[in-house]
């Protein structure tokens, strides 16, 4: 993934918009079809529900789908 994006991404956690930071990291890890491990995604999982997002909706849905 091209570290322009992942910046990009991060700058919104200095807007105190973690949510929205988080969100648009794992939507550009699925675009980008990245494999994950389990462990990355057990993390990703507590995370999200951590901050309160919906594990079912946008791009969390398909990290299981990453898993290699």
């Amino acid at each position: 993934m091209d570290s322009e994006l992942i910046q990009r991404a991060l700058d919104y956690v200095a807007y105190n918009e973690e949510n929205l930071s988080f969100d648009i990291l794992c939507d550009h890890i699925c675009e980008c079809d990245i494999s994950i491990t389990d462990e990355e995604y057990n993390e990703a999982v507590l995370l999200i529900l951590d901050i309160g997002l919906d594990l079912d909706k946008g791009p969390f849905k398909h990290l299981l789908g990453l898993k290699k």
